[in-house]
């Protein structure tokens, strides 16, 4: 694990969480929201500049929760 960190969506714990590859060029991040009963979960994998990016940023910050 390279980082983890503590984060919200709402009022809901999540954590962003960014894990080195095997072969250290390869990378995923993640974001994990544990809601009510449900967890989400949103994932990418690329090089660490891709996945750190302002547009990686964008793309983890798009998700949004829907009224039941």
């Amino acid at each position: 694990m390279v980082t983890e960190e503590t984060i919200k969506l709402e009022e809901y714990q999540g954590r962003d969480l960014l894990v080195e590859g095997p072969d250290g060029k390869t990378f995923l991040r993640a974001r994990l929201y544990l809601v009510k009963e449900r967890l989400y979960m949103i994932m990418m994998q690329g090089s660490k500049v891709q996945v750190t990016s302002d547009r990686a940023k964008k793309f983890m910050d798009s998700f949004k929760l829907i009224p039941e």
